[in-house]
């Protein structure tokens, strides 16, 4: 049986993040980030994540700070638990889609990558079966060879 593998990344795709977080927002949003919430419900993330053998995340930190807040929330939020995603299939990078297109290369062959990020679902296609852009600002250019969504349930409806 072929296993099926999923990458999603966090930032945007999980959390309710802006796609561009700079450093002002971030500061701003820091003190409260266990309050922001998930981008759609933890059960139909679930939903999703039932249909694959193996689920990995990948969220550009470009520092510890950041690293420890993403985990918190994961933590917060049962993430693990109720998605049923192991804490150890949480990979982090620096920013960019270079970074992202290496730490895929090094998984499990993958079927489906979510980013919210046009420039690393392009980046990253090539490497995968099926590259998603999960394009919350509804405006940005698709990249060519790529699928757009705009919520969780299309998410489901291509997955």
């Amino acid at each position: 049986m072929k296993h099926r593998t999923l990458v999603l990344d966090v930032a945007g795709v999980i959390i309710d993040v802006p796609t561009r977080l700079d450093t002002e927002t971030w500061l701003r949003i820091k003190p409260r980030f266990l309050e922001i919430p998930a981008v759609a419900s933890l059960a139909l993330m679930r939903r999703v994540i039932r249909r694959f053998d193996c689920t990995y995340l990948v969220s550009a930190a470009s520092d510890e700070d950041i690293v420890r807040h993403t985990r918190c929330w994961l933590n917060h939020y049962r993430f693990w638990s109720v998605c049923n995603v192991p804490p150890e299939n949480l990979h982090f990078c620096e920013p960019g889609a270079e970074e992202k297109r290496k730490i895929i290369e090094r998984l499990p062959p993958v079927n489906l990558f979510i980013d919210d990020r046009p420039e690393n679902v392009a980046t990253v296609a090539p490497h995968v079966e099926r590259s998603v852009f999960y394009d919350r600002d509804e405006g940005e250019h698709v990249p060519t060879g790529v699928v757009a969504v705009r919520s969780w349930e299309d998410i489901l409806s291509v997955s």
